[in-house]
């Protein structure tokens, strides 16, 4: 059972460098945002197979962090660790300066009408607590 399933948003600025740096066409983001939206839209009803096929088209779009990390997460919300593995392993290498914050976590309880879940401030920091997690290793929050 998966206890810490969340998806993300990137920082705007991180957001904009990232997108600077894959050098995507304009038609491929747009059709990347709406999988990606499409995405979240599944995991808020806890259908984490429709967002792996929404998360895994927006990936191939886009490759981006977000996306690689959305990807990972609906993996590991479906119990398939041997491919959200590879995508922290990834994720741990190169996002250890993107900032990131959480905009949905569906298996959190509701406090005040919202969902309350903390994750580490950066995509890679949260990529590292998940594989110590799925190795069975308590990581420590760096907030």
């Amino acid at each position: 059972m998966i206890s810490t399933a969340a998806l993300v948003t990137l920082s705007a600025p991180a957001l904009a460098s990232d997108m600077a740096n894959n050098l995507v066409a304009p038609d491929h983001v747009y059709n990347a945002g709406r999988d990606r939206q499409d995405a979240q839209l599944a995991s808020l009803k806890g259908d984490w197979a429709s967002e792996v096929v929404f998360a895994g088209k927006a990936y191939r779009e886009d490759p981006t962090l977000l996306n690689e990390f959305n990807l990972a997460v609906g993996y590991e919300a479906l119990g398939r660790t041997t491919l959200a593995i590879p995508l922290y392993q990834d994720l741990s290498a190169r996002g250890q300066r993107v900032r990131v914050e959480a905009v949905y976590n569906y298996d959190r309880p509701i406090y005040a009408g919202e969902h309350v879940r903390h994750i580490d401030p950066t995509i890679g920091g949260e990529a590292d607590r998940r594989l110590n997690q799925i190795a069975g290793r308590p990581a420590p929050f760096t907030r």
